[in-house]
């Protein structure tokens, strides 16, 4: 019993290193600090559980380093290649005080699925990019761009994971070692910040509600029917070409659309139209022969 007596440690319960008061100043510090410094593009703003929140970037990262005197390295990194064939980079970083042994480590992962969009992402971005520029691109065009898109996303997506892991390392490593432990806004979902624009003009939310995505999502889906119903750029083409061949004018075939279908350009055709304007094109020597003819009776009567 002596033995186990004398084998017994009296622990000193670890105490603040600060005092409140103390405590109280160096986060009103840092409030101040980010109202004063804070810029478009430090916060971005997403929503969690506890509704909106401001989360920081990278930029707002570096502007900590500066102030604090802190410096960030990445010290290991290493990859795996997952079931799918998809690849995750890891990095670990660590924060340091200068002329101090004060550090903080910390890591961050990104997986090369992270920065592929889908074609079905692909293809709406397009059309975004259809709207503002207020063009009106077919389908079959739009599908092409969109694969595009597909295609640049793959070719990027082992350099654009491997930078987001080192940031997201880095973000986490700094904003833990100042003490506040801020979720970076790299670390939060993409998508998650997508609807921020439509976030800004609808009521706060409560915790137990998601973000009003309704806007968004209405619009889309208006401008995907909008477009399954008109013609294609290659059936745009066919009605051209008929002309053409048929010897029909342009003005002629905007009369035609504006008196029965009440559009004067070839953009608004929808695709169930496509057969009767086909055939009044092909019948149009005919309409405009029998016209001369009864020109031709007029005159003879006269």
């Amino acid at each position: 019993m002596e033995g186990d007596a004398k084998s017994l440690t009296t622990f000193k319960a670890i105490a603040p290193a600060l005092t409140i008061d103390q405590a109280k100043e160096q986060l009103k510090t840092y409030r101040d600090l980010e109202q004063a410094l804070k810029e478009d593009g430090d916060f971005v703003k997403f929503w969690t559980k506890q509704g909106k929140k401001d989360c920081p970037t990278k930029h707002w990262r570096t502007k900590i380093e500066r102030f604090f005197g802190l410096s960030c390295i990445i010290i290991k990194d290493w990859r795996e290649i997952e079931k799918d064939d998809s690849v995750t980079y890891f990095r670990r970083a660590s924060a340091f005080k200068p002329g101090t042994e004060l550090r903080h480590e910390a890591e961050g992962a990104c997986n090369t699925k992270e920065k592929i969009r889908s074609m079905d992402e692909c293809t709406y971005n397009v059309k975004k990019k259809m709207e503002r520029q207020r063009k009106n691109w077919g389908i079959d065009f739009i599908t092409k761009l969109a694969e595009q898109e597909l295609k640049r996303d793959i070719a990027r997506s082992p350099h654009n994971s491997m930078t987001h892991a080192e940031t997201r390392a880095k973000n986490r490593a700094v904003l833990e070692f100042v003490g506040f432990g801020e979720v970076s806004a790299e670390e939060m979902p993409e998508k998650e910040a997508d609807y921020t624009d439509v976030i800004e003009s609808e009521e706060r939310p409560t915790a137990s509600t998601t973000p009003p995505k309704v806007k968004s999502v209405t619009k889309k889906k208006e401008t995907e029917q909008t477009l399954s119903k008109t013609i294609s750029e290659a059936q745009k083409r066919l009605v051209f070409a008929r002309c053409q061949q048929f010897g029909c004018p342009e003005e002629h075939l905007k009369t035609y659309l504006q008196s029965e279908f009440g559009i004067t350009s070839r953009n608004d055709i929808e695709k169930g139209w496509m057969d009767k304007i086909l055939g009044w094109i092909q019948s149009y020597e005919t309409i405009k022969s029998e016209g001369s003819e009864g020109e031709d009776t007029e005159n003879e009567l006269s």
